[in-house]
C-alpha cells in the first residue's frame, strides 16, 4: 500500500481544462480500441484529427480506497504492529537500520512493512494479517466502478493497482467477464498477454497487481527485495504496456492517469521513464506527488494535476465521465447503474451494522430487479445464472449454507412466471399476453410493472436495504425505466470461438462505437439492394438515423426501377407497428420464437443477389452478452443458407440439407426479385405459420 508523499502545495491548477484534456485522450483511445483493423479509406471520417495513437494506463494507489474505510498509512501500520505483537525494541532497531542504510522514512507504511517482515517467520505472519485486514471485496466505491466502466468500454487499456485490497478487483469482475480481460497477480498469469503484446497489439484490457492481492497471500510483496525485484514476466508486461509497439519499431506514446498513488515504486518509475516522448501524466490526487525515483523531464514537465480537495475522488471521477460522455458522438452506456449501486448499497469495509451477508442478499435482489428491467420484463434463466444476479446469488448462498432457496423461487417472489420454453424464461405478470409479443409494452412496464417490482423488492431486502431503497425509490424506478429503454445487448471483448474458427477473416466488433459506425457505414456507403436481417425484435432498425438511411436507399432504388426490400425475421413482434410505420411497403416480416434460433445477422445483398457484407453474432435464449463480428464476401455468402433456413422454418417449411442449393435458388427467385411485403396484421393474435413449426436447424 502507498501513503502519499507530496511536495508543498503548488499554485492552483486549471482542473476543469485538465479534466477536459484527459477526457479527450480517453475518447481518442476508444477509437483505436474500436477500429484497429479498419480500412484506411473508411476510417478517415472518424479518426481523431491531428492526434497520434497513444495507450491509456491507469495507476491506482492507496488513495483510491480511502472512501471504503480501509486503514491506510500510519493507521494501518499501527494496527499491523499491534496484531503482530512484535518486540518494540527489535522493531525499532529494524526501522533504524532501514532509515540509516536505505534512507527510508521510518513513518511510511512501506518502511514499517519492511521492518515487520524482516524475518521468514514474521513475513508469513504478516501475510496472514494483511490478508485479514485487506481481504474485503464488497464495499462498492464509485471511483472504482467508473474505472471498471472505462475499462470495459475500452476507454482505458490497462489498470495497474498497487493496493492489496480487492475492491477494484470486484468492480472489474462485476463489469467484465473473466475471459474479457487479462488479470495478472503473479508471473504465471503473464504468458497469454505477453504473446499478444509481443505482436504490438492489445486485444483485451489488462488488470495488473504488481504487489499482489490479499486473497492470494503468497503473491503479497512488501519486503524491499520484493518491491525492487518484481518477477521478470510482470516487469516484461509493464514494459510492453508502457512502450507499445516498441518491438515492432512502431512505438507510440502513453497517457498515465495516476489515482491516489504516491509514485514511490522503484521499478515502476524506472519503467515509466521509458515511455516515448510525447507521453503525458495526469495526477488525480490532493497534490502533486514527489516520485521516487524521479520521472524524466519529458514526463515530469508535462504532468498535470486534477486536484482533489473540495471535490472528492468519487465526484472527480464522475465529472471526468460526464466530460467523456459529452464528447462521444455515438451511443454510449452511462454510469447511472453504478451511481445507484454505490448509493443504495453503500457500506464500509468491515461494516458490522451492514455486514457482508446482508450486503450480498441485497445486491443479489437489486441485480435481479435490474435484470428484469434490462430484459424488458422477460428474462432467461440461463442468463440470470451467468450474469451479476446469479454470481451474487451464489455468493449469498455460500454465506447462508444454501438456506435461501433457489433462484427460481426468488423469480416467483418478484412476480415472474415461467414462460414459454420449458422454464428457460420468466416473464413479469402483466395484463397483456400475446403468443408473438413476449416483451411487455413500454407504458405497461412503466405504469404497472415498475411499481409492482419496487414493492416486491422492498419486501425481500434487509432492513438496511429497505431503508436505502425508500430513500432512493424515485431514482430506482427511473433506473428500471432507463434500462428498459436501452439496448439489451452488451459487448464481449473476446471473439466467439465458433466465429473465430468458422469464418476465414472475421473482424471483431468490440465496442458499441464500432457497431454503430459499421452499421451506418454499410447502410450509407455500400451499394446494397436487399437487407436480410435476423433480430430479437428489430427495434434497433427503428432508431431515427438507421431508419432514415434504410428508407433513403430503398426510395433511391425505387426511382431507379430496381426495387429492394428489408426482409426481417424477429423472435418477438412487439415493435411490429413501429416497424411498419418506418418502412411501410419495403418491409417483409416473419417471426420465429427465440428458443428456435441463435444466430443474429444483418446481411447486405447486391444486384446479383449475392451477400457481400454482414454483421453477425450468436445469441442464445435472450443472452445479453454478445460478440459481434463483421464478415465480407465469401464469409457473408456462407450466412445465406442460415437465413434461408430460418425464413422457411418461420413458415413451417423444414430444412433439407440435401436440397440446399435448390432451396437457396428458390428463395432468391421468390424474395430477391420482386419481394411482396406481407400485409400488416391487426391486433396481437397468433400467427398461423407458427402452428406448423416442428423441425430444428441442423447443428
Amino acid at each position: 500500500m502507498n501513503k502519499l508523499t507530496v511536495l508543498p502545495r503548488v499554485p492552483a491548477m486549471d482542473t476543469d481544462n485538465t479534466l477536459s484534456e484527459l477526457a479527450q485522450d480517453l475518447v481518442d483511445n476508444n477509437y483505436w480500441a474500436s477500429f484497429d483493423r479498419l480500412e484506411p479509406a473508411l476510417s478517415s471520417d472518424i479518426r481523431p484529427p491531428n492526434r497520434e495513437r497513444r495507450r491509456v494506463i491507469v495507476v491506482v494507489g492507496a488513495g483510491g480506497s480511502l472512501s471504503a474505510g480501509l486503514p491506510l498509512g500510519r493507521v494501518a501500520a499501527g494496527l499491523l504492529i499491534k496484531e503482530m505483537k512484535v518486540d518494540e525494541d527489535e522493531l525499532d532497531e529494524d526501522l533504524r537500520a532501514l532509515t540509516r542504510v536505505y534512507s527510508l522514512n521510518r513513518d511510511e507504511l512501506e518502511t514499517k512493512l519492511l521492518a515487520l517482515g524482516s524475518t521468514a517467520g514474521r513475513s508469513q505472519k504478516l501475510r496472514r494479517k494483511i490478508n485479514e485486514i485487506y481481504k474485503h471485496r464488497f464495499a462498492p466505491v464509485l471511483a472504482y466502478e467508473i474505472l471498471a466502466h472505462l475499462m470495459k468500454h475500452r476507454f482505458v487499456d490497462a489498470i495497474i493497482n498497487f493496493n492489496f485490497d480487492e475492491l477494484l478487483d470486484q468492480s472489474i469482475a462485476d463489469e467484465l467477464n473473466e475471459d474479457d480481460y487479462y488479470r495478472i497477480i503473479s508471473d504465471g498469469d503473464c504468458s497469454p498477454v505477453l504473446d499478444v503484446l509481443g505482436r504490438g497489439t492489445l486485444d483485451h484490457p489488462v488488470y495488473l497487481k504488481p504487489h499482489g492481492t490479499a486473497s492470494h497471500k503468497s503473491t503479497l510483496r512488501f519486503t524491499r527485495e520484493a518491491y525492487h525485484g518484481l518477477p521478470a514476466d510482470i516487469v516484461d508486461v509493464i514494459d510492453h504496456l508502457i512502450r507499445p509497439g516498441a518491438k515492432m519499431n512502431a512505438e507510440f506514446p502513453v497517457t498515465f492517469i495516476i489515482v491516489g498513488f504516491a509514485m514511490q515504486s522503484f521499478e515502476f518509475n524506472e519503467l515509466a521513464n521509458g515511455a516515448k516522448q510525447g507521453s503525458n501524466v495526469f495526477y488525480i490526487n490532493p497534490t502533486f506527488p514527489k516520485p521516487s525515483p524521479s520521472l524524466q523531464p519529458h514526463l515530469s514537465d508535462s504532468a498535470k494535476l486534477v486536484e482533489i480537495g473540495v471535490r472528492s475522488l468519487d465526484d472527480t471521477m464522475a465529472e471526468l465521465w460526464t466530460r467523456v460522455a459529452k464528447k462521444c458522438d455515438w451511443h454510449v452506456r452511462e454510469i447511472d447503474r453504478h451511481r445507484l449501486i454505490t448509493k443504495v448499497l453503500r457500506r464500509q469495509a468491515g461494516d458490522k451494522d451492514y455486514n457482508e451477508r446482508d450486503y450480498l442478499q441485497d445486491r443479489f435482489l437489486v441485480e435481479l430487479c435490474l435484470s428484469i428491467g434490462k430484459g424488458k420484463g422477460l428474462v432467461s434463466m440461463q442468463e440470470l445464472c451467468n450474469d451479476r444476479c446469479g454470481r451474487y446469488f451464489d455468493l449469498w448462498r455460500k454465506h447462508c449454507n444454501g438456506e435461501p432457496g433457489t433462484l427460481f423461487s426468488f423469480c416467483e417472489k418478484m412476480g415472474l412466471k415461467s414462460y414459454a420454453y420449458a422454464g428457460e424464461a420468466f416473464r413479469l405478470t402483466s395484463t397483456t399476453v400475446s403468443p408473438t409479443a413476449s416483451i411487455i409494452a413500454p407504458d405497461e412496464f412503466k405504469n404497472e410493472c415498475i411499481p409492482t417490482l419496487c414493492v416486491a423488492l422492498g419486501g425481500l431486502l434487509t432492513m438496511t436495504g429497505r431503508k436505502r431503497l425508500n430513500e432512493n425509490k424515485s431514482e430506482f424506478a427511473q433506473m428500471l425505466l432507463w434500462l428498459y429503454q436501452q439496448r439489451e445487448i452488451e459487448f464481449r471483448g473476446r471473439m466467439d470461438p465458433v466465429s473465430k474458427n468458422v469464418f476465414t477473416n472475421p473482424i471483431a466488433i468490440r465496442t458499441e462505437r464500432s457497431l454503430d459506425w459499421y452499421t451506418m457505414s454499410l447502410l450509407t456507403t455500400t451499394k446494397w439492394r436487399w437487407i436480410l436481417c435476423v433480430a430479437e425484435t428489430g427495434e434497433w432498425l427503428t432508431e431515427e438515423s438507421i431508419a432514415k438511411a434504410v428508407v433513403k436507399r430503398l426510395e433511391h432504388l425505387d426511382r431507379a426501377n430496381r426495387p429492394g426490400h428489408l426482409l426481417l425475421l424477429v423472435a418477438d413482434r412487439t415493435h411490429e407497428e413501429k416497424l411498419f410505420k418506418r418502412f411501410g411497403k419495403y418491409l417483409v416480416i416473419r417471426d420465429l420464437p427465440w428458443w428456435k434460433h441463435n444466430r443474429h445477422m444483418t446481411m447486405y445483398v447486391n444486384d446479383d443477389k449475392e451477400p457481400f457484407d454482414a454483421i453477425f453474432f450468436t445469441r442464445r435464449l435472450r443472452a445479453t452478452n454478445v460478440s459481434p463480428i463483421r464478415v465480407k464476401n465469401q464469409d457473408a455468402e456462407s450466412l445465406l443458407s442460415t437465413f434461408v433456413a430460418y425464413w422457411n422454418l418461420a413458415k413451417g417449411v423444414p430444412w433439407d440439407e440435401s436440397q440446399i442449393e435448390k432451396t437457396i435458388a428458390e428463395f432468391k427467385e421468390d424474395h430477391l426479385a420482386s419481394a411482396v411485403p406481407a400485409k400488416k396484421r391487426s391486433g396481437t393474435g397468433s400467427d398461423p405459420a407458427l402452428k406448423k413449426i416442428g423441425s430444428k436447424l441442423p447443428k
